[in-house]
């Protein structure tokens, strides 16, 4: 940080065009870069993520937009939420991944903890049912991967729309705990 605060790249965009990034070290640099929408924007995250996620990908907006989407999910992010979620859920998701590994003494915690762990936290929030978190978290994995692999990233996303969808429209006639219920109601 000492050294090299501001680190410049250019990088080859979902769309092949070089587009140049910078990497921010310190924190007084990082929080004027997150007060400056403008010279500063999220569209290449937008641009990138819109393939697969569709235009309105909530860390792709700037501004207004970004507060008046935020705005929509806040509820569920506030502290009487999340203590709800540790206690109902997180303590839970821990002790079953876990278990798939104690018998044995030891684990390849990235693999088969903390890269799990995210994933099948945000798919229970979401109210995806525990059968469907192999599939939820390949298609994860997959978009976030999208720029490596299009054609693989773009098929999940479409993928994993698809599924929400029915997700959306049974919680609008049968709201159940979960965010979508949430945002529907």
């Amino acid at each position: 940080r000492r050294e090299l605060p501001v680190e410049l790249n250019v990088q080859m965009g979902y769309d092949l065009q070089d587009r140049l990034t910078a990497t921010v070290y310190r924190y007084d640099d990082v929080a004027a870069v997150l007060r400056d929408n403008v010279t500063f924007s999220s569209g290449a995250i937008r641009d990138l993520m819109a393939v697969v996620m569709g235009p309105y990908v909530m860390v792709g907006m700037d501004g207004t937009e970004h507060k008046r989407h935020r705005h929509l999910v806040s509820h569920a992010f506030r502290s009487k939420a999340l203590a709800h979620w540790e206690d109902d859920l997180i303590g839970d998701v821990i002790d079953e991944l876990i278990d798939t590994f104690a018998d044995r003494g030891s684990a390849e915690l990235v693999r088969e903890f903390t890269f799990r762990f995210p994933v099948q936290v945000i798919a229970e929030v979401l109210g995806v049912p525990r059968t469907d978190y192999e599939k939820f978290h390949q298609w994860a994995v997959d978009i976030i991967n999208v720029a490596a692999q299009p054609d693989t990233g773009i098929a999940a996303g479409n993928a994993m729309r698809e599924y929400l969808v029915q997700f959306v429209e049974a919680r609008r006639k049968d709201p159940a705990d979960d965010l979508i219920s949430d945002l529907v109601t």
